[in-house]
């Protein structure tokens, strides 16, 4: 009987299953990210693309270390133009990211501090509603039992006790909102 200490043997036929098991969903996620691109570029926007892209120098000269051609012949091309954005403006930016937590906190998968700790950062939530407001839809739905009562089934106080609310005839429900109680439990 083995230990639980010593290491398992491991096969070339497993180490080649799970290496094609990685490669073979690798490539169905990559597939799949390619195939949502569904627009289509014209001939001439491709070639407008690559015009521009061979003058700016960034089209890629060695496909071995992936260098571009600015960064072999720097002189052949216009230097890049200097940012408008001032020293404080930058930093006025760093600290705000890092408030809201969209700094990037992963540069691999490329996840934010909100991504990764989000009970630390406040939810954006932008309410058109007045608190007035609210209180008052609050209180017409406690008189017509249009409140929720239970949460998994989603059934009002008034389906579950239709006694205690008075009925009205269609167009009275209507009026307030509400959907006419059904025929069995009127008290009509």
């Amino acid at each position: 009987m083995k230990g639980f200490d010593q290491p398992l043997k491991e096969t070339p036929m497993k180490n080649a299953r799970i290496a094609m098991l990685a490669l073979s969903m690798t490539a169905a996620a990559t597939g799949s990210a390619l195939a949502s691109d569904t627009t289509a570029k014209t001939r001439e926007q491709v070639r407008a693309e690559f015009f521009e892209a061979q003058q700016e120098g960034t089209l890629i000269a060695n496909s071995e270390t992936g260098t571009t051609f600015r960064q072999m012949y720097p002189g052949r091309y216009p230097a890049a133009t200097a940012s408008n954005t001032t020293r404080a403006q930058v930093r006025a930016e760093l600290v705000e990211a890092h408030q809201q937590g969209t700094q990037i906190a992963n540069a691999r998968s490329g996840a934010t501090y909100r991504d990764l700790y989000p009970n630390q950062y406040p939810t954006d939530m932008a309410s058109t509603v007045t608190r007035e407001q609210v209180r008052a839809e609050l209180i017409q739905a406690q008189r017509n039992g249009t409140l929720i009562a239970n949460g998994q089934s989603g059934a009002t106080y008034r389906d579950l006790f239709p006694s205690r609310y008075p009925t009205m005839n269609d167009a009275g429900a209507a009026m307030l909102g509400l959907a006419p109680l059904p025929n069995a439990t009127r008290m009509n």
